[in-house]
C-alpha cells in the first residue's frame, strides 16, 4: 500500500469557501481540513493525490456535523481522473445519486472511484457516515480496481440495484470494522462483491434487505475472505438471507450468522461455487429450503461450524444440498426444525441428469432435530 506523504494544509471554510476550490488549489500530498457545516457540493478530486478530512475524524459529534450533501444531482465525492493515493476521512456524506460512466447507469451514490489503466491506485476511507445515498450499483460507494481500504465507516438507510451500501468489482480491498444497516437493494442488501480479492473482517451487517439475493452480502466470482463479521437479521426474497457465493472460490470463517431469513438459504447459500465454511456460528435463521446453508451443486467444504435452532418450512433444516461434491465435517448440527424433511439435513439430487453426489459427512454431531408438520400443530391447537 502507497504512503502519502503530506507537506502542506488548507482549511474550509477558513482558506476556501468551498471544498472544491480548495481542491483545485491543493498540490499532491496537501491536507485539506474542513470545518464543521453542510456543504453542497459534488466534489471531484481532478487527479489530486490529497488527504480529505473534517476536523476530528475520531469525534463522532464533529463528523455529524461536517456534511457533505450532493443534493440528489450526482455523486458527492468522485475519483475518476489519475488520482493514485487519495485518504476521505471524518465526514457524513448524504443525498449522493451516483456518477454515469462509460454510457453506464449512475454508480456510487456517496463515492465513485473508476480506477483507469491497471494502475496502482490506493483510496483510505475511513471513519465516515454514508446515509440516504442512492444509485444503479452501489448505494454508499462503487470502487472499481486497485487497492483500497475502508474501515470504520457507518452505511446506513443507502440504496441501489447492487450493493445497496457498497459494491467493489475487481481489485484488491480491505473491508474492516463497518456498520451497515438498514440499506435496501436487488442484490447484496449491504454488500455486492465481483471479481477480485477482498478480505472483510470485523463488519457488522445487520437488518439489509433484498429483493433477489444476499439480504446482507452478494458474491460473484472471484476469491474472497470473510472472517469474523456479524451477520444477523438481513432478508432477501430469494437465496442467501445473510450471504450468497455465487460462482469463484471464497472462505467464510469465524462469523456468527445469525437471525436472517431467505426462500432458500436462511443463513448462507453457495450456487456452483467453490466454498469454505468453517468455524462459524450459523444459528436462528430461517428459510423454506435449508434454515442455515443451502448448497447447489459447486463443491463446499463445511467445517466445525454450529448449525443451531434453525428453521424451514420446507426440508432441510440444517442443511440442504442438491448436486455437487461436498466435504461436511465435525459440524454440530442441533435443534433445527423442519416441516417436511431432513430436519437435520436432505439431499436431492439437482436434476435428472446428474447421476453423481459425492458427500462425505465425517465427526459431525446430529442431535435433537425434529419435523414438526404443520398439520400436526393444527391438531395441537385444536386440541387445547
Amino acid at each position: 500500500m502507497l504512503k502519502m506523504q503530506l507537506n502542506n494544509e488548507l482549511q474550509v471554510p477558513k482558506d476556501f469557501t468551498t471544498i472544491q476550490e480548495a481542491i483545485e488549489a491543493a498540490e499532491d500530498g496537501t491536507e485539506i481540513i474542513v470545518g464543521p457545516g453542510t456543504y453542497y457540493e459534488n466534489i471531484v478530486f481532478s487527479g489530486k493525490n490529497i488527504c480529505l478530512r473534517s476536523s476530528d475524524p475520531q469525534d463522532r459529534g464533529v463528523v455529524e456535523k461536517t456534511v457533505i450533501d450532493g443534493g440528489g444531482k450526482g455523486a458527492c465525492i468522485s475519483l475518476l481522473s489519475d488520482e493514485t493515493e487519495v485518504t476521505i476521512a471524518g465526514f457524513t456524506i448524504t443525498n449522493g445519486s451516483g456518477q454515469s460512466a462509460e454510457g453506464k447507469e449512475a454508480m456510487g451514490g456517496g463515492i465513485f472511484g473508476l480506477v483507469q489503466d491497471e494502475k496502482e491506485v490506493s483510496y483510505t476511507i475511513t471513519n465516515n457516515v454514508f446515509i440516504n445515498n442512492n444509485a444503479n450499483t452501489g448505494g454508499a460507494i462503487f470502487l472499481n480496481g486497485g487497492k483500497h481500504i475502508l474501515k470504520d465507516n457507518q452505511m446506513i438507510d443507502n440504496q441501489a440495484r447492487f450493493g445497496g451500501g457498497i459494491s467493489l468489482i475487481g481489485g484488491v480491498h480491505e473491508v474492516k470494522n463497518n456498520h451497515f444497516s438498514k440499506n435496501r437493494a436487488e442484490g447484496g442488501g449491504a454488500i455486492t462483491l465481483m471479481e477480485g480479492a477482498h478480505k472483510l473482517e470485523e463488519n457488522h451487517v445487520q437488518e439489509n434487505y433484498a429483493t433477489l439475493n444476499g439480504g446482507g452480502i452478494c458474491i460473484i466470482g472471484g476469491k474472497h475472505q470473510l472472517q469474523n463479521n456479524f451477520i444477523q437479521a438481513n432478508i432477501c426474497e430469494r437465496s442467501g438471507g445473510g450471504i450468497i457465493l455465487q460462482g469463484g472460490s471464497s472462505s467464510f470463517q469465524d462469523n456468527e450468522i445469525s437471525g436472517n431469513a431467505a426462500e432458500a438459504g436462511g443463513g448462507m447459500a453457495f450456487h456452483e461455487a467453490l466454498g469454505l465454511a468453517a468455524d462459524n456460528k450459523i444459528e436462528d435463521n430461517n428459510a423454506t429450503l435449508g434454515g442455515a446453508i443451502y448448497i447447489d451443486r459447486g463443491s463446499v467444504a463445511v467445517r466445525g461450524n454450529s448449525l443451531c435452532r434453525n428453521w424451514c418450512r420446507l426440508s432441510g433444516g440444517g442443511l440442504f444440498i442438491t448436486g455437487g461434491k461436498h466435504n461436511i465435517f465435525k459440524n454440530t448440527i442441533e435443534d433445527n426444525v423442519a416441516t417436511n424433511n431432513g430436519a437435520d439435513i436432505y439431499i436431492i439430487s439437482s436434476s435428472e441428469e446428474e447421476k453423481e453426489i459425492k458427500i462425505i459427512m465425517q465427526e459431525n454431531m446430529i442431535v435433537n432435530n425434529r419435523v414438526e408438520k404443520e398439520e400436526e400443530k393444527e391438531e395441537e391447537k385444536g386440541e387445547k
